[in-house]
């Protein structure tokens, strides 16, 4: 039988997949958490001046991401960016502005880009688990000595039902 060798596998299959598919999910979070910063987004301004004039005009309660260009409203979690991508507003020294300049082609990688294709591999490995539950099951012979101590045979009744 082909699949013999598999069938004392067919456990390990299962619980590797199905732990992959845990530890994938796990480790994908801890990463976002752990790398991952909040920032809000910001057309910055073409000319420097602008942003020194708005820095001139600004008084504490203004919003703070208007001083460096125009702001996108929700802010972002983006991962794996050098602190130089970001910046970091004296007048909030708390908040974290990423500029966005028009036709860059550099993209910060946000969380969840990131945990979408990490779901997608922890399905993957959860389906191939479970697949492994369709490796078919070695079937057990009838054992012979117990089959002549009840006294039936196979060639016993002449291959028809009912012993006729």
């Amino acid at each position: 039988m082909r699949f013999e060798g598999l069938q004392r596998l067919r456990p390990w299959f299962v619980g590797a997949g199905l732990a992959g598919a845990l530890a994938v999910a796990i480790a994908a979070r801890l990463v976002a958490a752990s790398a991952g910063r909040d920032a809000v987004r910001v057309f910055p301004f073409e000319d420097p001046s602008i942003v020194e004039l708005n820095k001139s005009l600004y008084s504490p309660g203004d919003p703070v991401p208007a001083i460096y260009g125009q702001p996108v409203p929700e802010p972002v979690r983006v991962l794996f960016l050098p602190e130089e991508r970001f910046i970091r507003p004296s007048e909030d020294p708390s908040l974290l502005l990423l500029p966005v300049k028009h036709g860059e082609t550099g993209y910060a990688l946000q969380d969840k880009t990131f945990l979408l294709f990490a779901n997608a591999a922890s399905l993957g490995l959860a389906g191939a688990g479970l697949l492994a539950l369709l490796i078919p099951r070695r079937r057990r012979a009838p054992n012979p000595s117990k089959a002549e101590s009840d006294g039936r045979h196979d060639d016993e009744g002449g291959g028809k039902p009912g012993g006729g």
